[in-house]
């Protein structure tokens, strides 16, 4: 079939109101029957995602269930549907899963089982640590249970990448055994860092704490091979010394082979009670929590509650420290470092007295940790909302912010989810809540409970959460109960209780409202050839074909914009035939080098991706 087309060209351009928020380009509820929970979800090389979560369905989208709770892995073309799907474990429980992309276009899973069939093999007893590594079709490559007879539990997985190539993995967690992979063990709970080589065998493990409770919060690789641990503590002795009093955080910086390079116990008599730390450009960290001290490490109290930022060298000792939103109860959420080295932190309640509590609250710290800004969303004359509470906060292309959370407008059982989008100087471009009438937002899918320091925490596995996909958009994964408002497609009855699906949304770039009058230019060859949305060449020079299959009878559209959102063209608008593929060429076209967005609308289905003009 050959098609030819008119290529339009907008001869007056209409940018839309960065204000306006993304529309949903589409949306997937994944699962079956049971309880389906999304632990994790990236953005893949094809343009595509990789979901990760657990399930305890075997109908629906699911199938080939072990017994009990196992890992459930979706990889999603571009469009949303499915591409492939794998049920991981055995006949007792798995929860999790952490999922990443790795190097070589395969997968990295991480969770915590408790069985000794199906796919499990080593279990050591108590609940294990369990990593499976999974080839690019999502075929086990191996699988490895670390831990010992007691309580082991994963908290980080990531691959090491030094110089550009992959030097295996790194997993952090927490253990209460003695024995099988773990040796060094304190007493009661250690934070316990393992290194796996790229064929997943040990190649060493160290188990750091004392004689009481250290529970590992955060575990990254640093600019020089090593690797830095965030923990909790309450107890001195064993690797411990120097605790203020209540719980600290703990600090550790390990060597590439595993070894103590220093610990810093940070923190005064009160509580500080989560260690999250980031590695930093310079080989230090940056440290957040909460904190009620003021005394000890902790300086200028003045509240009986406040999220405490602290900055550490490279030989750990304290760049500086500053307390944020020190005026009304606040709790910390996320602190990260920008790519212009200065910081970007979050966290929840209020800041001043003429805000009520809920609220969202954000500051940009400069480098030698000043106060760029601070801002407060979600509350007051931002709208009726309340009991917001951020998952993450990361950095997009054009340098502002895009902040995921949950928001209730209603009623504790009303929970959205809450996509914030800001400049690079903290102004709010837009925000929405996406869900329906149910509850729609991050559940964590690996709990456990511990005492620490007379206090009770649960310790959860952080959302592992790409919000930024390659076109210029967004996404995300939260567990859903609604079968209205944005979601369609749920697999249970909301009267079968204690239910939900992994719903899965991807949202189009900022501005893909813009509009503009056509006027005719030149002419498009349009063929049948391809399977996928792809586009070929790319980056390219003076052409290049944008591949796509028709997923609907009827209209479908092909339109070019710039990557601030303004309209280039219509470059197809025909009818087409549900399963036929199609090629639409683009060449001679005057367009300046730098990023293009494509969007294919075929009826209710959307697809998009990106192009990249090199000269």
């Amino acid at each position: 079939m050959l098609l030819y087309l008119l290529l339009y060209i907008a001869s007056s351009l209409l940018i839309t109101s960065w204000a306006q928020a993304p529309a949903i380009q589409w949306q997937k509820a994944l699962g079956g029957t049971a309880e389906d929970v999304p632990q994790s979800i990236y953005g893949t090389a094809d343009g595509g995602f990789i979901v990760g979560g657990a399930t305890g369905s075997n109908d629906g989208d699911v199938s080939g269930n072990h017994g009990g709770g196992d890992l459930w892995i979706a990889k999603l073309y571009s469009t949303g549907a499915i591409q492939w799907k794998k049920t991981l474990g055995g006949a007792g429980q798995e929860k999790g899963a952490l999922i990443q992309p790795t190097s070589d276009g395969g997968y990295i899973v991480g969770g915590t089982t408790a069985s000794s069939k199906g796919d499990v093999v080593g279990y050591k007893g108590g609940g294990d640590i369990w990593v499976v590594k999974l080839s690019g079709s999502g075929a086990i490559q191996w699988q490895k249970c670390l831990g010992g007879r007691s309580s082991d539990e994963i908290v980080a997985l990531q691959e090491v990448i030094i110089n550009n190539a992959s030097q295996g993995f790194i997993v952090g967690g927490n253990t209460s055994s003695t024995n099988g992979d773990v040796s060094g063990h304190h007493g009661g709970i250690d934070a316990w860092v393992v290194r796996l080589s790229q064929t997943g065998a040990i190649q060493w493990q160290r188990a750091l704490g004392s004689s009481g409770e250290e529970t590992l919060n955060e575990l990254g690789l640093t600019p020089d091979g090593g690797f830095i641990v965030g923990s909790r503590t309450s107890t001195n002795g064993g690797d411990v010394s120097g605790v203020h009093g209540s719980v600290d955080l703990w600090i550790v910086k390990l060597n590439n082979s595993g070894g103590v390079v220093w610990k810093r116990t940070l923190g005064g008599s009160g509580l500080e009670n989560f260690a999250a730390v980031k590695p930093t450009n310079d080989g230090g960290c940056i440290v957040g929590t909460n904190t009620d001290s003021n005394d000890g490490d902790v300086r200028d109290f003045s509240t009986a509650s406040c999220i405490w930022i602290v900055k550490l060298t490279s030989a750990g000792a304290i760049s500086w420290q500053k307390k944020y939103f020190e005026n009304g109860s606040s709790s910390y959420k996320s602190v990260r470092q920008s790519r212009d080295g200065s910081y970007i932190v979050s966290g929840m309640g209020q800041d001043n007295s003429t805000i009520t509590s809920g609220g969202i609250l954000v500051s940009k710290l400069n480098a030698d940790g000043t106060e760029a800004w601070r801002k407060e969303f979600g509350i007051g004359s931002e709208g009726a909302y309340y009991n917001n509470e951020p998952y993450t906060m990361q950095q997009t292309a054009d340098a502002g912010y895009v902040l995921a959370g949950a928001n209730s407008k209603k009623t504790s059982s009303d929970i959205g989810h809450w996509m914030l989008k800001l400049d690079a100087d903290g102004n709010k471009k837009w925000d929405r809540v996406y869900g329906g009438s149910g509850e729609d937002w991050y559940w964590a899918g690996c709990c456990g409970a511990t005492t620490l320091g007379g206090y009770i925490y649960f310790s959860s596995l952080l959302p592992y959460m790409k919000l930024q996909s390659s076109d210029g958009g967004y996404y995300f994964a939260v567990a859903t109960k609604s079968r209205d408002g944005d979601v369609t497609g749920l697999h249970y009855s909301p009267r079968m209780g204690l239910r939900a699906d992994m719903w899965v949304v991807k949202l189009h770039p900022d501005g893909m409202t813009a509009s503009g009058s056509m006027a005719a230019v030149t002419e498009e060859e349009v063929t049948n050839i391809s399977k996928e949305v792809s586009a070929y060449p790319n980056p390219f020079s003076a052409q290049t074909t944008i591949r796509f299959t028709a997923t609907e009878n009827g209209k479908a559209t092909v339109e070019l914009y710039n990557i601030i959102g303004a309209k280039i063209g219509t470059l197809f608008n025909s009818d087409v035939k549900a399963g036929e593929e199609y090629k639409v060429r683009i060449s001679d076209m005057k367009l300046a080098k730098g990023t293009y967005l494509y969007f294919i609308q075929n009826n209710q289905s959307r697809m998009s991706g990106r192009l990249i003009k090199n000269q």
